[in-house]
């Protein structure tokens, strides 16, 4: 038997390089998945980890194996990831004893709790962010090899045998990628931002890019799905990816203006690593960078203890993106009860009647005036479908002549509309531009809805720069928000009344009581949005507004009304800032038999979320529902919702979504798309109790049957042509399951009792 040490990690020619860097933060927490001293090897191996430290490794291996493996070896160094990996369960795990610690038993052995958005590396997007760093890999073993043949007298042919250990390393980064704590790969990726930011510099400063700079912008390429998603949609490694950019970028940003660069030269830097990491495309990056390159550097100006790793922490706050910061743990003032009673389910509501209220719900129409049929639909930007001047060939690639409309109801007694009227061509909105379309749409709303009492939201696309919202004393021309919100009340006078205005004017937010015993709470939570950089300039400010909620709560609480509340942004979403969704969700539970339900927009999915009591979390107090979107943007059908609302306590006891699909539509250019009814929520889930009992009765349903579940996904999605060809596997399903469940975005314990269910009933 051949026996030898290899130790990469000593053989490297640059011992401060980034590929020994890189190689030594994957090894320590892969090797073990290799072989483990206590359990049996593949037949004719031998890996013993020695260092966890560096991540050394001792290989033995006999000839008969080494001719098994050489081919698949060989072929492996010149394939993709994917396809190295794919071969490699397929020809080699066959031969690993079942109690060896491999990724697939070891999931299967973890507490189902922890599995929450565990991702698989499957798709091309995620195998690209891996090709940089398989190149380094590639080149510190092959170096090691060489080195180490030279010294030993052995040739490379049969040292080469020894690189099956990347391939186990590989497979094991590509099965752990786990949501909570940070996994290898992230680990990876973070030492490959570091090492990023040390050769930028010296491309700034000599203008010559290294070799190793386009290894690691390839392997730091910001995934395309960025452009179009929120960051907790993505996968684990994508997700990782851009946080290392982020932190990477924004360090090498904060470096030169914190060395007195000016306005203009901080432009072009900012540019030049947006479009060379591929965060958006040219034109793109120069608009938006245009557009808020004030608002950055007044407050980087402003906050010199700002660093990258705090920034990036609140713009993506997600795995591996983390930082403590005590300034942001602020809390509201929530009033003791009038009357106190036990915290129990709520269960009751009365019984559908013909008085029942009828209200439809709107959200997301993101109108845009340049849409032409005709045009590309498939483009790179975050938005298409606009004139390029190109004829296009392929029809499949362009826009259908029908986008969305909107139906009537005659006979609704109230309509919600939770906000987003502008469209996501975001490097090109003005504040001109936006004024004429929220003005074209409430026109709109008019026409349709005429004589029906109508409550509108502010959504995150309105401001010109999007996402911006100032604190209520900034007053600096160009930096204040003050000339959304007086627009708006001036536009909105003809539903609200002049003491709701005044709210508005503050802040864009607003309280009405349309009849007696009845309040609706308008509240501007974009604030809470993470991409909403004021937050990093007084993570305080959001406490104003839902200090105010808690008082117009209380107040209802006090003369007996039942609330609907209205906000653009789900407080589960992962892009609501933790703290402020924290805090909403005390409101909530504290005022539990006052809040009737809550409407939100802002995902464009049709689905509902639960919310559970902070001091009983098993506790089921109140419902969230989200009406989707009007906008098909991005591969879903336009849709509204209509509830039904009993008039005791107003709480929903019937829902049903109404759709037009597209693609049928399209197929007809000279007819009107029809509106139909996609489902009605009780008879799809067999579930009449729509109370936060009934539905949390639901989930456990869920959790127990994959294809009702299922059927809630194709929903969701209102029946997308295209994502429901992409399908969703169990981990894709576990992730919608727990979304229901979550209404606090770090708070999984709902989401962790679902996910056991789910692997008892289904796995």
């Amino acid at each position: 038997m051949t026996s030898m040490i290899l130790r990469p990690l000593k053989l490297l020619s640059t011992p401060a390089s980034g590929k020994q860097r890189i190689f030594e933060t994957l090894t320590p927490d892969c090797v073990h998945h290799v072989n483990s001293p206590s359990t049996t090897p593949v037949e004719g191996t031998t890996v013993r980890r020695i260092s966890a430290s560096t991540g050394q490794f001792k290989l033995s291996l006999n000839r008969r194996v080494r001719d098994r493996f050489r081919k698949k070896r060989l072929n492996f160094l010149n394939s993709s990831p994917i396809a190295a990996s794919t071969e490699y369960k397929e020809n080699v795990s066959n031969n690993i004893p079942e109690n060896r610690p491999t990724p697939g038993n070891m999931k299967k052995s973890r507490d189902p709790g922890s599995e929450r958005k565990i991702r698989s590396i499957v798709d091309e997007a995620e195998v690209e962010q891996l090709e940089g760093l398989i190149r380094i890999w590639k080149k510190a073993f092959t170096e090691a090899i060489a080195d180490l043949s030279a010294k030993s007298n052995t040739s490379e042919e049969e040292l080469l045998d020894k690189l099956q250990i990347s391939a186990e390393m590989i497979q094991c980064l590509n099965h752990t990628t786990v949501r909570r704590g940070k996994s290898p790969l992230a680990k990876s990726y973070d030492v490959a931002g570091d090492i990023f930011e040390e050769e930028y510099i010296k491309y700034v400063e000599t203008g010559v890019k290294s070799p190793q700079l386009d290894n690691l912008l390839m392997m730091l390429r910001a995934p395309i799905e960025i452009r179009r998603r929120e960051y907790e949609t993505l996968s684990d490694s994508q997700q990782s990816v851009t946080c290392a950019l982020c932190k990477s970028a924004v360090n090498v940003l904060l470096k030169y203006r914190r060395d007195g660069k000016d306005a203009d030269y901080m432009r072009n830097l900012a540019v030049g690593l947006c479009v060379q990491a591929n965060i958006q495309p040219a034109p793109v990056c120069e608009g938006l960078i245009d557009k808020m390159l004030n608002v950055l550097l007044h407050i980087v100006d402003e906050k010199p203890s700002l660093s990258a790793l705090s920034i990036c922490s609140v713009l993506l706050q997600g795995p591996g993106c983390t930082a403590e910061q005590p300034h942001f743990d602020w809390k509201v003032e929530v009033s003791p009860y009038i009357e106190r009673t036990p915290i129990a389910a709520k269960s009751f509501i009365p019984p559908s009647t013909a008085d029942d209220l009828k209200i439809v719900h709107l959200t997301d129409i993101h109108y845009d005036p340049l849409y032409e049929a005709g045009s590309l639909a498939n483009c790179p930007n975050p938005m298409c479908c606009r004139s390029t001047g190109e004829n296009l060939t392929d029809v499949a690639e362009s826009a259908g002549y029908w986008d969305a409309i909107l139906s009537e109801h005659p006979d609704a007694d109230y309509i919600y509309y939770t906000g987003d009227y502008i469209d996501h061509a975001i490097w090109l909105t003005s504040v001109e531009g936006n004024k004429k379309s929220i003005h074209a749409m409430d026109e709109l709303l008019k026409e349709k809805f005429k004589g029906i009492p109508l409550f509108p939201l502010i959504g995150n696309h309105e401001p010109d720069p999007l996402n911006l919202f100032a604190p209520e004393y900034v007053k600096e021309k160009g930096l204040e928000s003050g000339w959304l919100y007086d627009y708006l009340a001036e536009e909105w006078s003809t539903w609200l009344p002049k003491e709701a205005q005044e709210t508005v004017r503050k802040g864009g937010y607003y309280t009405v009581s349309p009849q007696k015993g009845f309040r609706i709470i308008g509240i501007n939570n974009n604030d809470c949005y993470t991409f909403n950089f004021w937050l990093l300039f007084d993570p305080s400010y959001l406490k104003k507004q839902l200090q105010w909620l808690q008082d117009t709560l209380f107040e209802a609480e006090r003369v007996g009304e039942y609330v609907h509340i209205l906000a653009h942004i789900p407080s589960g979403s992962g892009s609501c800032h933790y703290t402020w969704s924290r805090e909403f969700t005390r409101i909530v539970d504290r005022y539990h038999n006052t809040i009737s339900g809550i409407f939100n927009g802002h995902t464009h999915k049709d689905h509902f979320q639960v919310y559970y009591s902070k001091s009983k979390p098993s506790v089921p107090v109140n419902v969230a529902w989200n009406g989707g979107s009007i906008t098909p943007y991005s591969n879903v059908n336009p849709n509204y919702r209509v509830y039904g609302v009993e008039p005791k306590t107003y709480q929903i006891v019937h829902h049903e979504t109404w759709i037009t699909n597209l693609t049928l539509a399209n197929l007809h250019p000279d007819k009107s798309p029809e509106w139909v009814k996609e489902y009605t929520f009780a008879e799809a889930y067999g579930a009449e109790d729509l109370s936060p009992a009934g539905l949390d009765q639901l989930l456990h349903k869920f959790a127990s049957n994959k294809t009702l579940l299922k059927k809630y996904w194709t929903y969701k999605f209102k029946l997308g042509d295209p994502t429901l060809k992409a399908g969703c596997g169990d981990n894709c399903l576990k992730n919608h399951l727990c979304d229901m469940a979550t209404t606090q975005g770090n708070d999984l314990a709902k989401c962790d009792e679902l996910l056991k269910v789910f692997a008892e009933k289904n796995e």
